[in-house]
This record gives structure tokens, C-alpha cells and sequence, in this order.
């Protein structure tokens, strides 16, 4: 093993003495042919690096498909997850000022919390941030994350109705939102400016990610190009979204909003113990403890906001980020001082797989793999086997949707009103037209889809994803709605 991992190194060494674009047309042709036949037309920013500089760069597509506005290396983009590295080594770094610790408890962060149904002695703050805390918030992720119904005082009521997982026990790696938007809330009570300033002071300004921002309110100011988000289960990706981000649904599980140059130089500060263009932007040995597996599964585990794992015997580290409109992948290997970044503004399956098949064909690239035709021919034809299915699949079930009855036991404006929840705020119910409802919660809004089941509708808050809203008829009238598994009282 130890002379396989010299010869690759060998090889990478070697191979990218002499990087540059000419290295890249297979990938290139790649990326240009997969997105043509799966007949993706919304925008994938690329940046290739090794050692301390970016080697190769490439965008694809459009930022704005209706204004036919190409991307480019000013293109802002969503990143969704890939935040959570960046919180995590905010956390880190200000942990330094002794005002809590990797081993304070949830009930030392929050003395003044009742805590109902947890026990708050025994999750600490690294529990928090390595999702090993045993605890559900779904309240907590729909409000920060999508609807934006929430001020400091819910944000406190939230934390107070956390609740035990149902799924994964204490200690055990339950991948989720909850430990990163619980920590965001510290911040805002025990610093002056918000979670978003201190990540801004302590990791974006030290790294001069001048394109980076947690507000899209900052982006709009200075009139950043903004991408659009698209999704290829909404007029097959050539329509934008109404989904878009706004400052109250930038969360510290996915608040950040970057473009692919930015996201290079994070990742050269990572391969580099902290240095950027020779500069120690972060302190080497929080660098290094920030790529520590915290808790290990498979072969293996997390670390402070990264996934670890293996790569030809060499440890690679990874997040991705997805959300309607958006999908993200920062990855790199340290000891080889490689790293790929991979932005698109479109989420779900075409935009995911094409990621992970870039940065694993540029991989291959760079350690001289053998029978890289083959493995290029093999991945891309997978890809557009997989979409082409997916995309016949979405047909059928949207001719199926059209042909689908009104079916309510009451008169329909008996359905029309204002539904409530003491956390997540007011979700309300429209008549439109003849036989049409609009539903609007905070950020999110859909047009109803009637369904199959007795006083059922259902919704697509995010677009192409439909859901079922159960609507609780009692004594001829309507009490209540029933949203993934959330209920609502009607006024």
C-alpha cells in the first residue's frame, strides 16, 4: 500500500508540474456533452486546484437562461450545505476567546432554556456540530431554511421544543441541519452582530473571499450576478424557480452565497495548513484540527464540517450542498494538495451526479489513471441513463396529476383561510379561479394539486416536489391542516 500511494504520488507530482487547460479537454468535452444530452441549460462553474494556485477553471451554461446571461468567474452562486465547514471553523476559531468550549452542554450555552424533552447536561456543543447530538428539529430547519417566519424570541422557543430523534441515538452520525442552526443562535446572543458577522470577520476577511457574502441583501447592494435558480423538474430546467434565497432564510447550515474563484482559495487555504498566496490566513494547527474525524462511520467518518473519506488510498475531504436551485461540492485531498469545486444553479439529480462525476474523472485526470475514455464513457452514460429515466418518470406522474378529480367532502371555501402553528407561523389557503387554492407559508408558495385521497391536496413548496397536505374535517368544518407531519389549527 505504502508503495502504490508513492507511485500515484509520483505521478500527480509529476503530471501537474506541467497543469494547464490542455490536461482538461476530456473533462472538458465531458461536461460540454453530458450537459447538452441531458439538455442542461442552467449554469456548472469549475475550478481545479493544486498546490497553492488555481490550474483550471471553466464555466458551462447560463446564470440566467431567460436573459441568456452566460457564467463567468463574477457568477455568484448558492452553497447551500458547504456552509457548514465554514461555521465550523468560525466555531473553532473563536472558541479561543474561552467563552465556551467544544465540551460546553447545551444547558451551559442555554441557561435560561427549559429544555422539555432533552436532556441538556448531556449534548455538547462538538455533539452539535458533528451531528452526533440525538436531536430533531424540524420546526427549526423548515423555518430558518425555507419560510424565514422566525425573529430572536421563536428562534429561543424553538430551541426549548427540541425533541429526541426517533431515528439515531446520541452519539450516533445523523446528518442534519439542527446542531449548526442551534450553535448560529450562541452567537447572536453572546457576540454583538450576528453569527453571519462573526463568520464574516473571522473566516471570509482573513481569506479575502471578496465575492463571498452570508446576506443576499449585501449581493443585491453591490449588484453581484446573482444566479438564477432552475430545476429540471420545473419546465425541464428552463424556467427559473420562485425559490430564491433572502437574508432570513441564510441560515449557518447553508447561508452562503459564493462564486467558484472564492471557493478555490478556501480550499488553498485548506491544502496549505491555513496559507493563502503564502499569507497564514487561519492559525496551522486549527487548520489541522478541523480535518480530525470527530465521529467515524464506514471507512470513514466527519470531521468539523467535512466529510471524510478514502480516494486511491489517499484521504479526501468533501461537502456538498443541495437545495431547490442549487448544488454545490467543495472537495480536496490534503497530503496530495489537490482540491475540484464544482457550482451549479440547479439542484437535484442532473446537477448532483454531474458534480460528483467531474470532480471524480478530474481526479483520475490528475493521478494519470489508466483507461480514462473508458471510465468517462461509463460515468456520462450513466448519468444521462439515470436523467432520461427520471425525466420519463416526471411525465407520466404530471399526466397522472392532471387527470385527478377534486375530491373534498365540503364546499371548497370551507378549505380557504389562515392556518396556524405557535412556531412555524401562519400557512395560508386562497380559492383561485373556478376550482383552484394558493398556499402561502412565509417564503413558500404553491398552487394546489388535488389528490386521490379524501380531503387531501397536494403542494410543491419545492418545485417538482409534491407533498401531501391533509386537511381535518370535523362536524362539517375544517379544524386543521396536516403538513409533514406538522399541524396547523385554522383560525
Amino acid at each position: 500500500m505504502e508503495f502504490l500511494k508513492l507511485t500515484v504520488l509520483l505521478i500527480w507530482m509529476s503530471l501537474c508540474s506541467v497543469c494547464g487547460a490542455e490536461n482538461f479537454s476530456k473533462l472538458e468535452n465531458m461536461i460540454s456533452f453530458v450537459k447538452t444530452e441531458v439538455d442542461m441549460l442552467s449554469g456548472t462553474a469549475l475550478a481545479i486546484v493544486k498546490d497553492d494556485e488555481i490550474v483550471y477553471q471553466k464555466y458551462f451554461g447560463y446564470s440566467d437562461i431567460e436573459a441568456n446571461k452566460k457564467v463567468n468567474e463574477n457568477t455568484v452562486f448558492y452553497m447551500a450545505s458547504v456552509t457548514k465547514p465554514y461555521f465550523a471553523l468560525a466555531f473553532l476559531l473563536k472558541e479561543q476567546d474561552k467563552k465556551y468550549s467544544q465540551n460546553s452542554t447545551l444547558g451551559e450555552l442555554f441557561p435560561g432554556i427549559d429544555f422539555n424533552d432533552v436532556d441538556a447536561k448531556k449534548i455538547t456543543a462538538r455533539d452539535l456540530l458533528t451531528h452526533t447530538s440525538g436531536l430533531n428539529a424540524t420546526p427549526m430547519e423548515w423555518t430558518t431554511a425555507y419560510t424565514g417566519l422566525h425573529n430572536e424570541a421563536i428562534r429561543h422557543k424553538l430551541i426549548s421544543a427540541l425533541e429526541l430523534s426517533q431515528i439515531k441515538n446520541a452519539g450516533e452520525f445523523a446528518y442534519s441541519n439542527v446542531g449548526y442552526n442551534i450553535m448560529s443562535v450562541w452567537f447572536d446572543d453572546h457576540y454583538k452582530n450576528s453569527w453571519q458577522d462573526v463568520l464574516k470577520k473571522s473566516v471570509l476577511i482573513p481569506a479575502e473571499m471578496t465575492h463571498t457574502s452570508t446576506h443576499i441583501s449585501f449581493a443585491e447592494k453591490y449588484h453581484w450576478e446573482l444566479a438564477k435558480p432552475y430545476s429540471y423538474k420545473y419546465y425541464s430546467g428552463k424556467k427559473a424557480i420562485y425559490l430564491e434565497k433572502n437574508d432570513q432564510t441564510m441560515h449557518a447550515a447553508g447561508g452562503l452565497i459564493s462564486t467558484v474563484n472564492d471557493q478555490a482559495r478556501f480550499v488553498i487555504a485548506q491544502i496549505n495548513q491555513g496559507k493563502v498566496n503564502g499569507n497564514q490566513v487561519f492559525p496551522a494547527d486549527l487548520i489541522n484540527e478541523s480535518h480530525e474525524i470527530q465521529v467515524k462511520f464506514g471507512s470513514g467518518g466527519y470531521a468539523w464540517g467535512w466529510f471524510v473519506g478514502d480516494y486511491l488510498g489517499y484521504t479526501k475531504y468533501s461537502h456538498t450542498g443541495g437545495y431547490p436551485g442549487a448544488s454545490a461540492l467543495v472537495t480536496f485531498m490534503p497530503d496530495e494538495k489537490l482540491g475540484v469545486v464544482v457550482l451549479n444553479n440547479e439542484g437535484g439529480l442532473k446537477a448532483n451526479y454531474l458534480s460528483a462525476i467531474i470532480a471524480d474523472v478530474a481526479y483520475s485526470l490528475l493521478a494519470n489513471q489508466e483507461n480514462i475514455d473508458s471510465l468517462i464513457r461509463e460515468k456520462q452514460n450513466a448519468l444521462i441513463e439515470r436523467v432520461q429515466s427520471e425525466v420519463k418518470k416526471l411525465e407520466v406522474n404530471a399526466e397522472h396529476r392532471k387527470k385527478i378529480p377534486l375530491n373534498l367532502t365540503l364546499n371548497r371555501a370551507h378549505y380557504a383561510g389562515v392556518y396556524k402553528h405557535p412556531l412555524l407561523g401562519e400557512l395560508q389557503v386562497k380559492l383561485e379561479g373556478k376550482d383552484g387554492y394558493i398556499f402561502q407559508w412565509g417564503s413558500l408558495y404553491s398552487r394546489a394539486f388535488f389528490s386521490e385521497k379524501r380531503d387531501t391536496m397536494q403542494v410543491d413548496f419545492k418545485p417538482g416536489s409534491y407533498k401531501d397536505i391533509e386537511f381535518i374535517v370535523e362536524s362539517r368544518g375544517v379544524k386543521a391542516i396536516i403538513y409533514e407531519g406538522i399541524r396547523f389549527e385554522k383560525e
